[in-house]
């Protein structure tokens, strides 16, 4: 029963988790805040960070005892060099386009503060640079996309709802419209290549350029500027060659793999003979 409904289970099973574990970060903090007088918006960003290191964690676990993925799969199969570097190139260079694009309106970003707090230690690099993007990718990639792929028999099927799932879990308005393109950008990097590990790579270092670069008081980037314009066209030019590039590369690996295949059974059709 769980298996037929993957998608289903696997959404209940991490928004349970994002309730339950504010309450071992609660009894943490709690404690803690009050030995040391910490101020509101501390014990908020500390409460964040515990849950949702807690909440990474236990959900991989529970994937995993549902054998619903298996961490092997987070590595293989290995990418070549070449696929890996246009994926991650492409990738970043598309996502920065979204992010010039999204500048361009005044959409509120209800977790302003509390990611603030994440975006200035150690801790919230290791949540938001590495747990997330592993947890995520399994989740909306390895689980929901291929679960959508298998029932609508479509691979945009797959891709399209899981991206649309993984923008409205983020819940903040600000994520929500950056998500669904990413998603669909990292859907179909998945798809193509076959690598579990690729998608985790390119939302790693996007996440992480996010992280560092949020240090710096650089203005929005507006399209009123010259500058604005080419760097938009650079990148989306940039991130769609190389796309086209990496779809490029699967059809030729499809090809020798159907010859080899064709030549694998002639061979055994003479040897019959």
């Amino acid at each position: 029963m769980l298996k037929k409904r993957k998608t289903l289970t696997t959404l209940l099973i991490w928004l349970a988790l994002q309730f339950l574990c504010m309450i071992p970060a609660f009894l943490i903090i709690f404690p803690i805040a009050k030995a040391t007088d910490m101020s509101m918006e501390e014990r908020g960003t500390y409460m964040t960070l515990i849950t949702l290191i807690l909440a990474q964690l236990l959900s991989l676990l529970i994937f995993r005892l549902l054998k619903y993925f298996r961490f092997s799969e987070t590595v293989k199969p290995v990418p070549k060099a070449k696929t890996l570097i246009m994926s991650v190139a492409g990738g970043i260079s598309l996502f920065y386009a979204i992010n010039i694009i999204q500048a361009q309106f005044d959409i509120p970003d209800l977790l302003e503060q509390q990611m603030e707090g994440l975006l200035s230690s150690v801790w919230g690099f290791i949540a938001i640079c590495i747990l997330a993007p592993l947890s995520e990718e399994v989740m909306m990639r390895r689980i929901i996309l291929k679960d959508m792929w298998r029932k609508t028999g479509k691979m945009w099927g797959g891709i399209l709802i899981s991206s649309a799932i993984f923008a409205i879990i983020h819940l903040n308005p600000a994520q929500v419209v950056f998500a669904f393109p990413a998603a669909i950008i990292l859907g179909w990097l998945y798809a193509v290549t076959g690598s579990l590990s690729v998608p985790i790579l390119v939302h790693m270092a996007n996440n992480s350029i996010a992280f560092f670069t949020s240090q710096t008081d650089a203005d929005d980037p507006v399209l009123s500027d010259p500058k604005t314009i080419a760097v938009l066209a650079a990148t989306l030019a940039a991130g769609l060659i190389l796309m086209w590039l990496i779809a490029k590369e699967k059809r030729k690996a499809d090809l020798l793999s159907g010859q080899e295949a064709e030549i694998t059974e002639s061979e055994e059709v003479r040897e019959e003979l």
